[in-house]
């Protein structure tokens, strides 16, 4: 991590998920716990892209401060030309992806979180949240570091595709009533690892 704008940073920090982005994080509370390590809470801004940095050893310990002097803002580069059939935008795909949503888990806990947002790059973070595991911090990285909406979008969609079905076999037999009782394994279609679709329907 680092701070931006030189040594004073403006109260931002730079999160370095994966080089060369980063996200724009703010200290919002932070408190030190018994055993003298700093407990935070952070908001989180845009994506950048770092274009010029520098660094210098810090008095204390190993550490070096990295600071940067200048960075632009990081979007996703698809623009929806290269959508996957049948979709015709990704306005479409959104919307899909909402109504999966909704499908899975109650509309009281999406919107806990937030209203779903209308822009569909900025939707298809929002949406990861229900598919990742909080602990999964490898997978959010690299979908920070991802630069296409459609891929973002599709990836969920999959996933609650998969959870609806099922939830579907389960519910008509097909699969045995003990599979899973608010937690549904479903195969990543991308790299076959296991991840998690939390159902809080039961919750």
């Amino acid at each position: 991590a680092g701070t931006s704008g030189g040594g004073g940073g403006g109260g931002w920090f730079l999160l370095r998920p994966r080089e060369p982005y980063f996200v724009l994080l703010r200290i919002t509370e932070h408190a030190q716990l018994p055993n003298g390590d700093l407990a935070v809470n952070v908001m989180a801004g845009p994506r950048v892209s770092v274009v010029e940095e520098a660094s210098e050893d810090l008095s204390v310990g190993a550490s070096r401060l990295t600071w940067v002097n200048k960075y632009e803002l990081c979007t996703d580069e698809d623009f929806g030309d290269d959508l996957p059939k049948p979709y015709q935008s990704l306005d479409e795909m959104r919307s899909h992806c909402l109504n999966l949503l909704m499908d899975a888990t109650s509309i009281d806990n999406i919107l806990s979180i937030s209203g779903p947002p209308l822009d569909p790059e900025a939707f298809s973070f929002f949406a990861l949240r229900f598919v990742t595991a909080d602990h999964d911090v490898g997978k959010k990285w690299k979908w920070l570091a991802y630069r296409s909406t459609s891929h973002r979008l599709l990836y969920v969609i999959d996933l609650l595709e998969s959870f609806r079905e099922s939830k579907r076999m389960k519910e008509e037999g097909i699969l045995d009533s003990s599979y899973g009782d608010s937690v549904e394994e479903i195969s990543d279609l991308e790299d076959e690892e296991k991840v998690q679709a939390v159902d809080t329907k039961n919750k």
